[in-house]
């Protein structure tokens, strides 16, 4: 079932992505001007009045009256910040100023969330102005927004300021997610599929969060006149948070397969398709079906708050439960904030605490996984360590006896084609009884280094135990093995011609597979080994 749900979401998701690219560069809003375009204050002295209107959407519009004094050349932008309102501005009977949505398909009756700037001429300095709000919505359809009077340089600056730690909050989410990503990408593959289960979740719900805030920002209405599709790009960020919320909890706190976590996921699936089925037919905006969607919410923070005591009950407050909780809690007071902000004061929204509630449960979360990811990198060392150790020879930096054994077993191996070749250091127990031990770690890592010189490009070298070495040679002849042989020799005579103590023998004999001689590869070995010890035998008659 949850597999299901998944694909539908994601299909989801391509869908609000093919709206939004749709709707960025395809919806529009009629905006007219019949004037040219050229500190800042609040105009206080505003008188406003509703009147019923039948043409109306809602039956009603606001009336807002007003003169501006002080109109020069750089100081001539009447500002405001509207919500899902059609505007006309007049000077006496005169438009000076419209914003008004286009219909179309997939496109809403609302030109979205505006800051309209009305450029005045010098002309209107004194003079009266009107300005006609018609609400398309009833949520909201009373607010009067605050007028703002000054250049377009001082409008910008004050939005700036006024919503500087949103946006710094809303960036960061953002960067963090990509940054978090990055890491998830370059986790080692064997990392528990559920770790990265856990980190996608959280770096979609992440991003998704931060640009949600982003685009509900003042300031973005700015461009909301050229590019109305930016308004709603918060409402679809919006619809995909509640299952990747639900999600991320889930793979922090289990792996159990539970009804109570896939009931958010149709949920959220069914106000998605009734929004769209409603926007395309006309019966309603998707704007007037946010209430869907915040029911989506308050649905998944009751599965999230269901699922985690359940957990708790049968696992007690572990790490990762947690974990899990402090997410639901933060989801549940961003929740909380949010609904104040939409159904009660405006004011709420000038601090995003919901925002910083989550930003300091994501800062909690990066510094964990850094030191998750930090360790698991000391692990792998330590692994690879290890590993080494227990395939290399510590005094010649050879594979040992186990990787030989272990490369001869594996699939990669192909006896076709193999020359096994042996080899045996004479006289080492000797050497090591005469001129100590010492002398004799410089005879074998010496020899070792002449084997590695002659036969270390053709293939791999092993050191099988204290004086016996090995090698597997593939893609190569008898004859290539015997040019190395001779090499081989010709460096061992040059080493005991230099050496005043140690004189170096290396016994040395070499077979490839034959099929129809060898059963196995280990018959190629015996051979090898057969050949070397004619081969030492040779060589301690010559020195006797």
């Amino acid at each position: 079932m949850k597999k299901h749900i998944l694909k539908m979401y994601g299909a989801a998701v391509l869908l609000f992505l093919f709206l939004a690219i749709h709707g960025i560069w395809n919806l529009r809003v009629t905006e007219t001007r019949s004037v040219p375009q050229a500190g800042y204050t609040f105009l206080t002295d505003v008188v406003s009045s509703t009147i019923e209107d039948a043409s109306a959407p809602i039956g009603e519009r606001i009336i807002l009256s007003l003169r501006v004094k002080g109109v020069e050349r750089d100081c001539n932008v009447l500002a405001f910040y509207t919500m899902h309102q059609n505007v006309k501005v007049y000077q006496g009977d005169q438009c000076i100023y419209s914003l008004e949505a286009v219909p179309g398909l997939f496109q809403p009756k609302s030109p979205g969330c505006v800051y309209n700037c009305v450029e005045l001429d010098e002309e209107m300095n004194g003079r009266g102005l009107r300005i006609e709000l018609t609400p398309v919505y009833k949520t909201g359809s009373s607010d009067i927004p605050e007028l703002l009077f000054g250049s377009r340089y001082a409008v910008v600056q004050y939005l700036l300021q006024a919503n500087f730690f949103s946006l710094v909050l809303c960036v960061i989410s953002i960067l963090t997610g990509l940054f978090m990503l990055l890491l998830t990408i370059r986790r080692p593959k064997e990392s528990a599929d559920r770790d990265k289960k856990m980190l996608l979740f959280l770096e979609f719900f992440s991003v998704g969060i931060g640009i949600w805030k982003l685009f509900d920002c003042s300031l973005i209405g700015l461009a909301g006149a050229r590019f109305p599709g930016i308004s709603v790009v918060p409402f679809f960020a919006l619809t995909l948070l509640p299952v990747i919320v639900v999600e991320f909890v889930r793979s922090v706190i289990t792996e159990k397969k539970s009804l109570v976590w896939d009931i958010p996921g149709w949920v959220c699936l069914f106000a998605i398709v009734v929004t769209f089925a409603l926007q395309v037919s006309g019966i309603a905006d998707i704007w007037e079906t946010l209430w869907l969607i915040q029911i989506c919410l308050v649905i998944s923070s009751v599965c999230m708050v269901i699922g985690v005591v359940q957990i708790v009950k049968k696992y007690g407050w572990k790490r990762n439960v947690k974990m899990g909780f402090a997410c639901t809690c933060c989801c549940l007071v961003w929740l909380v904030v949010d609904m104040l902000t939409y159904y009660g004061d405006q004011g709420v929204e000038k601090f995003p605490l919901g925002l910083l509630v989550y930003m300091i449960f994501l800062a909690f979360m990066v510094v964990d996984r850094l030191r998750q990811s930090k360790e698991r990198m000391e692990e792998g060392m330590h692994a690879r360590q290890y590993k080494k150790l227990a395939y290399h020879d510590a005094l010649t930096g050879f594979f040992n006896r186990a990787a030989y054994t272990d490369h001869i077993a594996s699939e990669e191996f192909s006896p076709q084609k193999s020359v096994m070749v042996a080899f045996d250091l004479n006289n080492l127990k000797k050497c090591n009884d005469e001129l100590g031990h010492e002398k004799g770690d410089i005879y074998i890592k010496e020899s070792a280094k002449i084997i590695m010189d002659c036969f270390g490009e053709k293939g791999r070298c092993y050191r099988l135990g204290g004086d016996e070495f090995g090698a597997i040679l593939s893609g190569v002849t008898m004859e290539d093995c015997g040019q190395c042989v001779e090499h081989m020799k010709e460096k061992v005579k040059k080493f005991n011609e230099n050496s005043r103590d140690i004189h170096m023998g290396i016994a040395c004999g070499y077979a490839i597979f034959d099929p129809k001689e060898d059963e196995d590869i280990n018959a190629t070995i015996r051979r090898a080994d057969k050949m070397m010890y004619e081969e030492k035998f040779r060589m301690k008659q010559a020195e006797e």
